[in-house]
């Protein structure tokens, strides 16, 4: 530390009796996480921040808690202020009325504060008034500040007063369980006059860490039971999961558990009838069973069907005494199909239902006959593939030959420890190509008859064309020796010899090409790299079209960016879909390359996108061969097929997700793991209350290994005529997925204003029906939500603030606004959680039971994340985020460094290297504990093999990816922080309230 008053780690350590009642015993203790020895441990205090903080005995802290009181119904109420010339509306919050009045003079004095000044500006204002504690860094200055471009986002103008928690009382968290839920369950705030300045801070009830906390806590040594549990745990929440005839929620989940029953009360509700399907979840690495195959080849037509709505036989339909079937959809009988009769019991049941996984589980893989072959006049193949490569100028002067390369052999190729022999990765029977391209497109001849390969360069961009097949598709193993010359040719190329142009749009064309000759149109996959704009060529892009547009007015702009009108790329898809062929794309961008028409094959044949923004090969090399790898390894099929079938009453309105085709008949030309869709679905009759309504998800498709099979995923919910149970059985996960994705659709026909201004309304919509229609008897100042949707509002305000939604203010550097765009449309339900809502937690902070692993309960031991602003980061402090893609770990310039010594293995912090991809492996507690935290993400979340980390460190690494973390804080000119979203909302459902309005809008659409 360079200030001396500080003193010095020894002196600030000396008064800490390791040994005594307040300490933990530093001795060693066996280690809970597997593979890993004794631990140097130091007592929990030691990390903590030496900065001498600002808090006083005498003063109130200036972190807030909510002020809470019990209401009659149990339900919570806490208060935050309402009246005087204040109105807890953000004054250009997108979707809102502007309020009438105004304090101008604070808002001028909020202006100019920054949260991460060195100096505090926001607090410098009121001197006299300030509470020290309420900064939001604890101690003093900084000697190295951020530069201005990498600022935080500046404080809200609208500030609040919270009573003391000595007036109202201490607390009181509420935790809930799912088999507690009812229709008068809901949390309640209520706003009390009176204004003094400090910031609003939403309360525990509206927090995402304490949500995922109270449910991980709840499933912690408990399994979900499909069936017993009448509703799922969070989608973040690491459980195992047990299929009782119903789908896991891993697979299947629905927007709420209790399905209104006409289109009346569904609209009453402004709440949508909606699931998401994950077909190929990876739920075995999560402890759960695996999904059962079953071959029926001995029943004439294959899986016994409903001769009407067409679907599978599942556990919900009924046998009869005249050997025919009730289907559970639509109630129609069916005769059993031959082959497939049995004798029932007196309750009806077959006596071989134990040995009928389809009978008694709600996922189960059908293999099929050959009536359900792509083409009935050819027998499946395996998965075969191609192997794209940039070798252009500027791929070469990244190293990406070499990368490739590197990625290929890994992925193709792993040791056997039993045999002590190499083995190939792929299925048998799956064969690869090897294409290169740059101005023009190279085709190796890799046949296992030559000595070495030979290059054929075809050089008519115009007319693209293969020239040869006898040697491009290879065995991985027959092949191996000439698969390795051709490597090494790729990547020893001079760069020297290498064009700059880039024949992109030409080379997906070729690749295309050579699996339809080779496989006689049946498909495959193509994973492809690029390193620049496609500048030559057939399907060539331009940027020039920026600059000439001129366009003023923002909507102009955005469909400029945003909309996908390249001609060549929409015509070659019609190719991809018909032929069945997939594309995963990996970029390496240096500048824009209009990648909203880069990516449009990649966006519609189920392939997944990888974007490198500012790559740098020593740090992000093995991120690179990892991701390659996974993007391989991923792969479950291909020639994919879904159709969604639901009872009587409801249909399907919209498919969702990453597919080409019609909206009512999705094509998926390749399925991986991440795979995911959601469903709209509308009223065509009513529904009973009588019966359960029942979903069925089948998609068809070949596996990678050349079989036919059909993923039935069944799904059972209660139908109510209670608008209080519709609430109350709402699942906020397909919630904030359906309206993510709905939005989505309409980018860029519709500005992004109007947009956002639609979040809004839908979030207030909902909520205003909840409190008019469940609980108006509460007081005037009461918000009442829903408990399921209570964390609704900051997702949708991190939504908003997501970089897609961003006004647009430079016609270039927009890669990363369509990536975004692409991972939100396509992320699964627990990333898509971490995408909007990160978790941040302190690395000082750290209890010595923290990210241990519980091998009774094979868990880990995640604690509680912070909150997504910038008052949870103190000065002196060492964080990890997760996002959803990666993993930062940012570290304050007066950090301890006892923490550095034991984390990082340094014992200074300008010592820190900020290229490190992982943090090393040291004999300390807290490098175990971090590791295993970091391991967590990337094996329970990410399904991994390797999550790299990224280090910023504070006054020396640009901060804006740590900055924009923090989704409830206020954006620069852009939507407001949580807390005057919170206000904003129950300002408008009190208004609407107070003037009584009656009746709903026409339903025309989700977002009406």
């Amino acid at each position: 530390m360079s200030d001396t008053n500080f003193g010095s780690i020894d002196a600030q350590l000396s008064g800490l009796n390791l040994n005594d009642e307040n300490s933990r015993d530093n001795s060693p203790v066996p280690a809970k996480s597997p593979a890993v020895g004794v631990k140097k441990k130091r007592p929990s205090r030691a990390y903590h921040i030496l900065s001498p903080q600002l808090d006083s005995p005498n003063t109130s802290s200036g972190t807030f808690s909510p002020i809470q009181s019990q209401l009659s119904d149990g339900s919570q109420t806490s208060y935050i202020p309402q009246g005087g010339q204040f109105s807890p509306f953000q004054l250009n919050q997108p979707g809102f009325a502007s309020p009438q009045s105004s304090n101008h003079q604070q808002q001028s004095q909020n202006t100019n504060s920054h949260l991460f000044s060195p100096t505090l500006n926001a607090f410098k204002n009121d001197a006299s008034n300030a509470n020290p504690s309420a900064a939001p860094y604890p101690s003093g200055t900084f000697s190295n500040p951020v530069s201005p471009p990498f600022s935080p986002l500046p404080p809200s103008t609208l500030q609040f007063q919270y009573l003391s928690e000595q007036q109202r009382g201490p607390t009181k968290s509420s935790t809930l369980n799912n088999s507690q839920r009812s229709t008068s369950r809901n949390v309640s705030y209520n706003m009390p006059d009176g204004y003094t300045g400090k910031p609003f801070q939403p309360a525990a009830s509206f927090s995402v860490p304490e949500e995922r906390a109270e449910n991980q806590e709840e499933f912690w040594s408990k399994d979900y039971q499909t069936f017993q549990n009448p509703f799922p745990p969070l989608a973040t929440t690491d459980c195992k999961v047990v299929d009782e005839g119903t789908a896991s929620s891993k697979f299947m989940s629905l927007s709420t558990y209790d399905i209104p029953t006409s289109e009346k009360l569904r609209a009453s509700t402004k709440l949508p009838v909606a699931l998401n399907v994950r077909p190929f979840a990876p739920v075995e690495e999560d402890g759960d069973e695996p999904v059962p195959e079953v071959n029926l080849d001995f029943v004439k037509g294959g899986p016994p069907r409903c001769n009407r709505c067409r679907a599978y036989v599942n556990y919900g339909m009924q046998f009869t005494n005249a050997n025919k079937f009730i289907c559970n959809l639509c109630q129609f009988a069916s005769p059993v199909p031959e082959g497939y009769s049995c004798a029932l019991d007196h309750t009806y049941r077959r006596i071989d239902i134990a040995q009928r996984p389809e009978l008694t589980k709600g996922v189960v893989d059908f293999v099929l006959p050959k009536k359900y072959w792509e083409n009935t006049d050819m027998e499946p193949v395996p998965l075969h593939q191609v192997f794209l490569i940039d070798v252009s100028s500027h791929a070469m002067e990244k190293d990406l030959p070499r990368l490739v390369c590197d990625a290929i052999n890994a992925t193709l190729y792993s040791w056997n420890e039993e045999t002590g022999e190499e083995q190939c990765v792929l299925p048998p029977g799956s064969k690869i190509a090897i294409i290169t391209f740059d101005k023009n497109v190279q085709f190796y001849n890799m046949s296992p008859s030559l000595q070495q390969p030979i290059v054929t360069i075809m050089t008519d961009v115009a007319d693209p064309f293969v020239p040869f097949h006898e040697g491009l598709f290879v065995d991985p193993l027959e092949s191996r020796d000439l698969i390795d010359q051709t490597l090494t040719i790729v990547q020893n190329t001079n760069k020297f010899t290498r064009y700059p142009e880039v024949s992109y749009g030409v080379a997906l064309k070729c690749a295309q090409l050579a699996l339809n000759e080779f496989t006689d149109g049946q498909g495959g996959k193509v994973t492809c790299t690029l390193s620049m704009i496609p500048n030559y060529g057939q399907g060539m892009l331009f940027l020039k079209k920026y600059e000439d547009a001129g366009f003023s007015k923002d909507a102009d702009k955005e469909k400029l960016v945003l909309q996908e009108n390249n001609i060549y790329y929409k015509d070659l898809i019609k190719c991809f879909t018909k032929e069945n062929v997939g594309l995963d794309l990996f970029v390496f961008p240096s500048f824009d390359m209009d990648l909203i028409n880069a990516t449009y094959i990649t966006s519609h044949t189920g392939g997944s996108l990888k974007l490198y923004h500012g790559f740098n090969p020593i740090r992000d090399e093995r991120k690179f061969v990892f991701d390659y790898k996974k993007s391989i390894g991923d792969t479950v099929g291909y020639q994919g097929h879904l159709k969604v079938r639901s009872s009587s009453g409801l249909q399907v309105q919209k498919y969702y997700g990453n597919f080409s085709g019609p909206s009512n008949d999705p094509v998926i030309p390749i399925l991986n793991k991440n795979s995911n869709f959601s469903v709209l679905f509308s009223y065509d009759d009513n529904l009973y209350t009588g019966f359960d309504c029942h979903f069925q998800a089948a998609i068809l498709y070949t596996t990678i290994s050349g079989v036919r099979k059909i993923r039935v995923i069944n799904l059972v919910s209660a139908v109510t005529e209670k608008v209080g149970d519709v609430f109350a059985f709402s699942n906020k996960d397909v919630l904030i997925n359906v309206i993510v994705r709905d939005c989505l659709s309409h980018i860029p026909e519709q500005p992004l204003i109007s947009i956002q201004r639609s979040i809004n309304m839908k979030v207030s919509d909902i909520f205003y029906q909840y409190r008019r229609l469940v609980s108006p008897n509460e007081t005037p100042a009461a918000f009442v939500v829903p408990d399921g949707l209570r964390t609704l509002p900051v997702y949708m305000l991190a939504f908003e603030k997501s970089r897609i939604l961003q006004k647009i203010t430079s016609m270039t550097k927009n890669n990363l606004r369509v990536y975004n765009m692409f991972n939100l449309n396509n992320l699964p339900l627990p990333v898509l959680s971490y995408y909007l809502y990160p978790y941040i937690v302190g690395l000082h902070d750290l209890g010595d039971d923290d990210c241990e692993y519980n091998e009774i309960y094979l868990k880990y031991r995640i604690p509680k994340g912070l909150s997504a602003s910038l008052s949870s980061i103190e000065v002196g402090g060492c964080y990890l985020a997760f996002n959803g893609q990666s993993v930062i770990l940012w570290v304050h310039n007066e950090v301890n460094p006892l923490l550095l010594q034991d984390l990082f293995g340094v014992d200074a912090f300008d010592k820190l290297d900020p290229l490190i991809d992982e943090l090393p492996i040291l004999d300390t507690h807290i490098n175990q504990q971090v590791r295993n935290l970091i391991k967590y993400f990337g094996e329970k979340v990410l399904k991994a093999e390797f999550l790299p980390i990224k280090l910023l460190r504070f006054s020396l690494d640009e901060q804006v990816e740590f900055v924009e973390l923090f989704v409830e804080d206020k954006a620069v000119d852009g939507p407001s922080s949580y807390g005057d979203y919170l206000s904003a909302i129950h300002q408008d459902v009190k208004e609407r309230m107070n003037e009584k309005k009656e009746g709903f809008a026409k339903f025309t659409g989700f977002l009406s």
